[in-house]
């Protein structure tokens, strides 16, 4: 194998240090909770309380709280796919005969037992899959597994989204595994992995019929068609079923009966994808709102190390380069362009995996690509903790229909004012995680050479930072703290921040209306949250 360190020892060493790695993410994952999961995570959680605490397929007790709903004949559904939330009703029901968890209720903005282990069970449990999947990959080409596990389980948007109820990294680590099967030459494993993903993350059937082009020629033939058809019903079996429950169709979907005005738009096109927009397209790869290159510039390296020479130098591209081009210009056709309230290009995870391969195949090309690639990943970390621990949802407000700002405007400055994701393990025990990540990170240099292309990167991440700073009217980044302070009903802390923006004179009137609101419910005898600074 292809790692810094040619004696047992140095080589022992390293295996630590990869475990380290694994270690830091699943311990980072464990201990970071968001108290308030809003529309998204709030849809598929409702489903499963119903169905645990009532028997019922409908959300009607909780439809206040989200958005993201179906109605059908008087009522209300969660629109989204069903299967990550039929996956979580076994262990719940089990929580709920214990006595643990919520009981009838989602409790917001506060700790919730019951969903808590339901997400780190079954969407830290596929990132920790996904990990294993990254070394045995990495073993069967022999090359250093440590730049792949670090990437994807440190320095990318996955670790953040491991900690809530997104089917986004469950989806990754299927298709992952699909990619992998597919390689040893295990199609029905393949395609059962991949056939699963795409149940959970609809968009991911694309990818799946990417992947199949690249079977060879012997599979296509009408068994090895069919038994990928079966395999492909059967994954979608439960869905169609709650379809037929909800909707009275297997083929009635809930994206189609939205209740919220919303998401007219998904009447648009097939479910809100038109044509595709090549200014979409460098937004989803530059942008400092969604750009997956923003988030993570060593997807860079890492989509490089998709790309080899065979012995007739001619150049190879790997199945998961095809497919990362293919899900960008998919979603550059999307009716949203910033794709709601969101950490980073969220829908864009099922594909980052591949990346992370490729990273470790970029790095084992020399000591000069070993250095960039470390060198690349730290951004990613930095980002990636800054999600995990701080705010996860950055806003799109229709107040003045503004583009959400870099996360460390709003995250950061959150973060420090106390407004953050629930720490389980306290300070002291983020600080060790952060420590380890951080020896971790170091371990990546070792056995590389200074490569001075790659500081090119810090250039072009300040420019595309500064480009989205506020262009409207100056108090836009408090105004924007406040909107997430206040849906985590921190109202003095909300006060505080419109308040703040509402010293610009160009401020909408609604930002000192939000600011009278929010100090009216901080103050003594309302029985509300505070919490100014």
């Amino acid at each position: 194998m292809n790692h810094p360190g040619s004696t047992p020892a140095a080589a022992s060493k390293h295996r630590r240090t990869v475990t380290a790695a694994i270690a830091a993410s699943l311990a980072a994952s464990l201990m970071a909770f968001h108290p308030y999961p809003y529309d998204h995570v709030v849809s598929r959680w409702a489903l499963v309380r119903s169905i645990v605490d009532e028997g019922s397929m409908d959300i009607d007790a909780y439809s206040y709280l989200t958005s993201d709903r179906s109605e059908w004949e008087g009522h209300t559904y969660s629109d989204k796919s069903a299967l990550l939330s039929l996956a979580c009703v076994p262990p719940a029901a089990l929580m709920r005969l214990a006595g643990i968890g919520s009981g009838g209720t989602i409790p917001l903005p506060g700790f919730d037992p019951a969903r808590y282990l339901c997400e780190r069970l079954l969407v830290t449990g596929l990132l920790a899959l996904l990990l294993l999947l990254l070394i045995r990959r990495s073993a069967a080409e022999r090359i250093d597994p440590l730049p792949a596990v670090a990437a994807a389980g440190l320095g990318g948007i996955l670790l953040p989204y491991s900690t809530a109820l997104y089917p986004h990294v469950p989806a990754a680590a299927l298709l992952f595994a699909g990619y992998s099967m597919q390689q040893e030459g295990r199609f029905r494993a393949s395609d059962a992995c991949c056939a699963l993903a795409a149940a959970m993350d609809y968009t991911v059937l694309v990818l799946y019929a990417v992947l199949v082009l690249f079977r060879p020629r012997a599979w296509w033939r009408p068994g090895g068609m069919l038994q990928a058809i079966l395999i492909s019903a059967a994954a979608f079996a439960p869905q169609m079923a709650y379809n037929a429950v909800c909707f009275g169709s297997p083929f009635r979907m809930g994206y189609a009966l939205e209740a919220s005005e919303a998401f007219a738009a998904l009447h648009s096109g097939f479910f809100g994808f038109t044509a595709p927009s090549p200014g979409q397209f460098a937004y989803l790869l530059f942008s400092p709102e969604r750009g997956l290159l923003f988030y993570m510039p060593w997807i860079a390296a890492g989509l490089a190390g998709l790309v080899s020479r065979t012995d007739g130098s001619r150049l190879r591209m790997d199945p998961g380069l095809v497919m990362t081009v293919a899900y960008l210009i998919l979603y550059s056709a999307l009716h949203t362009r910033t794709q709601g309230w969101a950490f980073g290009p969220r829908y864009l995870i099922p594909v980052v995996p591949f990346a992370a391969l490729g990273l470790s195949r970029f790095a084992a090309r020399g000591a000069r690509e070993r250095w960039a690639a470390a060198f690349l990943v730290i951004p990613g970390i930095l980002q990636a903790f800054l999600g995990l621990f701080g705010e996860m949802h950055l806003p799109v407000h229709p107040v003045e229909q503004a583009v959400p700002l870099p996360q460390y405007s709003i995250s950061l400055r959150m973060l420090l004012d106390g407004h953050h994701s629930m720490w389980l393990a306290g300070t002291i025990g983020v600080a060790v995680v952060l420590l380890i990540s951080a020896l971790v990170a170091a371990a990546l240099f070792r056995g590389g050479r200074f490569s001075p292309a790659s500081l090119l990167a810090v250039p072009i991440l300040l420019a595309l930072a500064l480009s989205s700073l506020s262009q409207d009217w100056g108090g836009r980044i408090d105004y924007y703290r406040g909107v997430l302070a206040e849906h985590m009903m921190e109202y003095g802390l909300a006060a505080t921040y419109y308040a703040r923006a509402a010293q610009d004179p160009t401020a909408p009137p609604v930002v000192s209306e939000r600011a009278a609101r929010c100090g009216f419910l901080s103050a003594p005898g309302s029985g509300l949250r505070g919490g100014g600074i």
